[in-house]
């Protein structure tokens, strides 16, 4: 009998990302021309074989794939291009007709000639999938649109420097020990060698109209926002976010509802101009329609929804959040996505901020525990970033962990669930885990230590009331659940505490810097 041997081939898959950047022009018998250059990401997977090693298999699948991924950003960042020069160039040309337009690409590199390699490109051999913003850790600096204190002058500011032993719930003893720092407002981006790459322009407004135009505008010193963030992010040559604030802790960031209200406001400003739009009020049961202005585009490839107050019966429901978000995200009448094909043609990253672990809103504890638990339990990936600010006060050394008593960080046994119970139901924590957390904090270095309080126990059970510019400090207690986190080493230890990893998670999804200045401890 004879026996044959047959050595199967050894197979192998390799994933790969390429960045590519485009440069397009268009213009009309050389009266008006617009001009574009983008970039993008491309991803592939290949599967390779080899009768010699598997070594050698993945060498090829890896090869393969790189090959793969760098057409795809090529293609990606050329038809961006093309279209952003399209669409600038219609914009300053009184919307002249798309047949009028001469769309050409032009080169990154001397020796490229063909459409395809009209672009520079440069492979990696792995992509980084694992963050909800394709490049990663999210260093964000929140700039307001004024000074809280008033005065270009510094200024001593009084808050909680560090907790002296551990804390105890009910009845509450703090152990907090009051300090005071003096705080100097900038009117710059500090500190500068961050690496900052996500600039969120606060204004306190809901409405897109005031928070496009006069919320744009700080008060204190006439300087343009959005300006001052493009000068900041642009001279850094890396991929970056402005990101529009929307919303805020007093009346003018009011999410209320009907044709007056903000959620109105930001329909009809990302449809595309003239196109019409019309949605479903879920709490009011009201049909509001209306025509795209068009006015909220890629001039902003980030927005940031602070849902701080809304009015129990005027206020606007979680799906209807959770419905303009994806129609932001995947609506063909949004100006962040084509009308043919449906696919987006700018990047949106939509940020979602609360206070500590649910906003305290006015009116009713049930609209606020109903509102938060289906936003943060929201399964369609409405969303990317969570944002739980860690403070009460404007300026602060420390963390405040304390929970809102409406919905606690952690538990099961309540009806509406505890934060961390309902964020694991969320689509984006299925797919990103803790980054897709973006807390909002102090001070940067809060964000992976306990700042003036690190290694000592944590300030888990109260906030501070009075203003940071009086003295005594005093606090208030919330939360009637205990916290299990004993030591404070900053906000990454802190979410995987309450959110009990099983695999410590060395990082979240970056950070949002809230103080907009420096601070000095005495």
């Amino acid at each position: 009998m004879l026996l044959y041997i047959y050595n199967m081939p050894y197979k192998a898959t390799a994933t790969a990302s390429a960045t590519a950047t485009a440069t397009a022009t268009s213009s009309l018998k050389r009266t008006y021309r617009g001009y574009s250059n983008s970039f993008a990401l491309g991803n592939a997977t290949a599967t390779a074989e080899d009768d010699v090693s598997y070594e050698n298999a993945l060498n090829k699948a890896n090869d393969l794939a790189i090959i793969k991924a760098t057409e795809d950003a090529e293609f990606n960042a050329l038809a961006i291009a093309q279209y952003k020069a399209n669409y600038f160039f219609s914009r300053v040309s009184n919307n002249i007709l798309d047949d009028d337009i001469n769309v050409s690409s032009t080169s990154n590199s001397d020796t490229n000639t063909e459409l395809f390699k009209s672009v520079s490109s440069t492979s990696t051999s792995s992509a980084d999938v694992t963050y909800p913003w394709q490049y990663g850790l999210i260093k964000g600096y929140i700039l307001w649109g004024g000074n809280f204190t008033g005065s270009t002058t510094p200024l001593t500011q009084y808050y909680y420097t560090s907790t002296s032993a551990p804390q105890q719930r009910d009845p509450p003893i703090s152990n907090n020990v009051a300090g005071s720092g003096t705080f100097t407002y900038s009117n710059c981006i500090v500190p500068s060698n961050l690496g900052i790459n996500c600039v969120i322009l606060f204004s306190g407004y809901s409405n897109f109209t005031a928070a496009s135009t006069y919320g744009l505008t700080n008060y204190t010193n006439n300087k343009n926002l959005y300006t001052q963030a493009y000068s900041y992010l642009s001279s850094t040559g890396q991929p970056y976010l402005i990101s529009l604030s929307l919303g805020g802790g007093n009346a003018n960031g009011n999410w209320d509802v009907g044709k007056s209200g903000a959620i109105y406001s930001i329909y009809e400003a990302v449809t595309k101009k003239g196109f019409g739009f019309s949605y479903t009020e879920t709490g009011t049961g009201q049909i509001l329609s209306g025509t795209g202005t068009g006015k909220l585009d890629n001039t902003y490839n980030s927005l940031f929804f602070d849902i701080e107050n809304c009015s129990y019966g005027n206020g606007s429901s979680s799906k209807d959040f959770i419905n303009l978000f994806n129609y932001i995200k995947t609506d063909g009448r949004s100006t962040f996505v084509d009308s043919n094909t449906y696919t987006q043609l700018y990047e949106m990253i939509i940020i979602v901020s609360m206070a500590h672990s649910c906003s305290n809103m006015s009116g009713g504890e049930t609209y606020a525990k109903s509102l938060f638990s289906e936003i943060y339990s929201d399964s369609t990936g409405s969303y990317d970033y969570l944002c739980p600010q860690l403070y009460t006060q404007n300026v602060g050394s420390t963390n405040e962990y304390a929970a809102n008593a409406n919905i606690l960080w952690t538990g099961t046994d309540q009806q509406y669930g505890s934060f961390a119970s309902n964020v694991k139901l969320n689509q984006k924590y299925l797919q990103y885990g803790l980054k897709m957390i973006l807390p909002a904090i102090n001070f940067y270095n809060l964000y992976n230590t306990g700042g003036t309080n690190e290694g000592n126990s944590p300030n888990l059970y109260l906030y501070q009331t009075s203003s940071s510019s009086t003295t005594p400090v005093t606090e208030s207690a919330s939360g009637w659940r205990d916290i299990p986190y004993n030591t404070d080493n900053g906000t990454i230890s802190f979410f995987n505490s309450i959110f009990e990893t099983t695999i410590y998670q060395p990082e979240l999804g970056g950070y949002a810097q809230w103080v907009d200045g420096t601070l000095s401890t005495k």
